[in-house]
């Protein structure tokens, strides 16, 4: 199966391009040793540096990354920028003033002879101009490189190399089987391992799960399915957390690497945005039997752009606000719809960043119409099953309510996972009145909440040990007593890696909309004020 891997590996290599190899490439290179500083988001001001690192000797390494083959004609085309690439001195924060920098080209195609000659010319020209001379990486020597920082960790079962070639060749189109992948992630990283594992041996599992997770989304990338790589690259930064958990590593192990993932999912989001702002509708394939699905996709779209909003503003509060996220929630947010609990997250980060652009009561009152939604589909009795709970995906939510899956035995009608932090978010508005409106409903169910017993298994995407906490609200209540109860929610029950990374969660509840708690809203709401 080695070779079969190995293939596979190739075959990724030769049909990707430049987004979808440029993270598995910096994992590479961190892997090596190298320090990843910088990762171009392809705008116009890289000057001709997708990649900036740093050595341990403290040498400075700038990489233009490119695909396919290079002959003379792709020489001349790209001349420009690698002149830039070469000639202008690394500007970033994180690199010591310096125009001393080593310039690599890199392709995964080859290099023709043509261009190595008119590269060779080009670096006794930049020599006597006292530029450092160009370096060539090709695909033959990727794929070697690659193939030696996985090491032991690639599948190597019958059914976890199924799996994987499963994933591999799985539709671009389609959703992200987050099952399946969660499945691989577990093949490669030692979470279940009782033996004692060193740091360096999680690190390079850390390392090919990352570069498995590019191999898995190269054909998401391909037919530009932003969701899906948002997802790979959200839920495999997960995994990076639950291992670094798990072992207690130093941060410098892991670190890397799960910004790499956590930049993976943002890129993904502004490629949707940048998408959406170019469609006049919402609407995929025939208009006439889209209306199944479409209130569903607005939804999906709402809680991605906002969650991406969320990020940058937690991340950089001072950073100008981006309208166009505002315009389109305006638009959107009144026309999305719950396909089942797992919704909730999606349409409470619409809610919330509609909020941060001080449209307070719009929001205010959307969270409270969504409360109603829940409690009076939770609270039906004429012989319907209620609101799939957040552990259905929106594909098996919307087939259990259309009535086309007769084997959900699963009542769910008298409970809800979702409506307490909906409950605290209007309890923090002081929406005492919109509360008081709800609070019979409230009381008829059973207000549910899944904590897993271990740290780590928060980012594992089914946790084997764990409390189901299940309670009844009074009735009456004080409205004191409630204050006092919100306050009173406790932030601590997350995980520490977690606790630290607020802006991620905006991330993290949308994959794992079955762990959106009231404490995490709590997390993101409270870093959303600090901010």
């Amino acid at each position: 199966m080695t070779g079969v891997i190995e293939r596979v590996i190739e075959n990724w290599l030769n049909s990707s391009n430049e987004r979808s190899y440029q993270i598995p490439f910096c994992q590479l290179l961190a892997a090596e040793g190298e320090t990843v500083v910088y990762v171009s988001p392809h705008g116009p001001f890289e000057q001709g540096k997708d990649v900036i690192t740093i050595e341990d000797s403290g040498k400075v390494r700038a990489y233009q990354l490119k695909c396919g083959d290079i002959g003379l004609a792709e020489w001349r085309k790209n001349k420009g920028e690698i002149n830039d690439l070469v000639e202008m001195p690394v500007n970033h924060p994180g690199v010591p003033s310096s125009r001393h920098h080593i310039p690599y080209l890199v392709t995964n195609g080859e290099i023709k002879d043509t261009a190595i000659k008119a590269i060779n010319s080009s670096n006794q020209s930049w020599r006597k101009r006292r530029y450092p001379a160009l370096r060539t990486v090709s695909r033959g020597q990727l794929l070697k490189r690659f193939l030696a920082v996985h090491g032991s960790y690639l599948p190597k079962e019958l059914s976890e190399f199924t799996l994987f070639m499963e994933l591999v060749l799985r539709g671009g189109r389609e959703p992200l089987d987050k099952d399946q992948f969660s499945r691989l992630l577990e093949s490669i990283l030692p979470l279940e391992n009782g033996k004692t594992i060193s740091h360096t041996e999680l690190k390079r599992a850390i390392a090919s799960a990352v570069l498995v997770a590019g191999y898995v989304l190269q054909h998401a990338y391909s037919a530009g399915n932003h969701w899906a790589v948002f997802e790979g690259w959200t839920m495999t930064a997960s995994y990076i957390l639950a291992a670094a958990a798990k072992y207690e590593l130093p941060t410098g192990f892991w670190s890397s690497s799960f910004e790499l993932c956590e930049g993976g999912a943002t890129e993904a989001l502004a490629g949707l945005f940048s998408e959406c702002g170019t469609r006049e509708h919402l609407i995929e394939g025939d208009g006439f039997t889209d209306g199944h699905f479409y209130y569903a996709r607005v939804t999906l779209l709402v809680g991605l752009i906002s969650a991406w909003d969320l990020h940058r503003r937690i991340n950089r509060p001072t950073a100008p606000r981006e309208y166009g996220v505002r315009d389109f929630l305006r638009k959107w947010l009144p026309k999305s719809k719950a396909w089942g609990e797992s919704a909730t997250p999606f349409l409470v980060m619409g809610a919330l960043d509609l909020e941060s652009f001080g449209e307070q009561i719009v929001a205010e009152s959307f969270v409270t119409s969504l409360l109603g939604f829940l409690l009076d589909a939770s609270g039906k009795r004429d012989g319907s099953k209620g609101l799939p709970s957040p552990y259905y995906s929106p594909e098996n939510a919307l087939r259990i309510l259309y009535g086309l899956d007769q084997d959900c035995r699963e009542d769910f009608i008298g409970e809800s996972y979702t409506a307490y932090p909906l409950i605290d978010f209007l309890v923090r508005r002081l929406r005492r009145q919109a509360l008081r409106g709800l609070w019979y409903p409230i009381t008829g169910n059973s207000l549910k909440a899944f904590y897993p017993g271990q740290d780590w298994e928060w980012f594992r995407w089914h946790a084997k040990t764990g409390s189901l906490n299940s309670r009844f609200v009074g009735s009456p209540q004080s409205w004191a007593g409630l204050i006092r109860e919100v306050e009173s929610v406790n932030m601590a029950v997350l995980p520490e890696l977690l606790r630290e990374r607020p802006a991620f969660a905006a991330y993290f509840v949308l994959v794992y909309p079955h762990r959106f708690s009231r404490e995490i809203l709590k997390l993101i709401e409270a870093s959303l004020v600090a901010s």
